[in-house]
């Protein structure tokens, strides 16, 4: 069984749909799985997150719709199974997203001309991570999600971000 990352189903064949082309629907699966292959050689465990910034064709191509210009990678199984025993999985991957995030927008020493740097992410649309394929119970994934930002943005304030 190939451990590609298709980003074919469900909500990731909306954002295909909604991120590629017209003419080329496979875009964005042959962008991350590019990208997955040169970061991670191919495989990002469970419960990581890798943000990208959008190729810019991509980018121009829906920017007046949605302002989008990153995609985040969070698998929450390796293959599409029954993930319904980890009672943790939302709240691991919610966290992953969350560093992702404020450490891809606070890059110390990176140039303010840096490409990204000129797309902060800002607001993200995400599904409930694990309630299809991986059978988690919705209120779980919402109160572990909930969990999460409660506890990321008390750590932020300890910090003094």
């Amino acid at each position: 069984m190939s451990d590609e990352i298709l980003v074919d189903g469900g909500f990731d064949d909306a954002i295909s749909q909604f991120l590629s082309p017209e003419s080329d629907h496979s875009a964005l699966t042959r962008f991350v799985q590019s990208s997955l292959y040169q970061h991670y050689r191919g495989f990002l465990p469970p419960g990581n997150t890798l943000i990208l910034l959008l190729p810019r064709s991509m980018i121009d191509h829906q920017q007046e719709r949605s302002g989008c210009c990153h995609v985040a990678i969070c698998p929450t199984m390796h293959r599409p199974e029954d993930v319904s025993w980890d009672r943790y999985m939302a709240y691991n991957s919610t966290w992953s997203l969350l560093c992702a995030i404020d450490k891809y927008n606070n890059r110390e020493g990176a140039s303010p001309d840096e490409n990204s740097l000129q797309y902060p992410i800002r607001s993200v649309l995400m599904s409930s991570l694990g309630t299809g394929t991986g059978k988690v119970p919705y209120d779980r994934f919402a109160s572990q999600f909930a969990l999460a930002v409660k506890n990321f943005n008390e750590a932020l304030k300890s910090t003094g971000k």
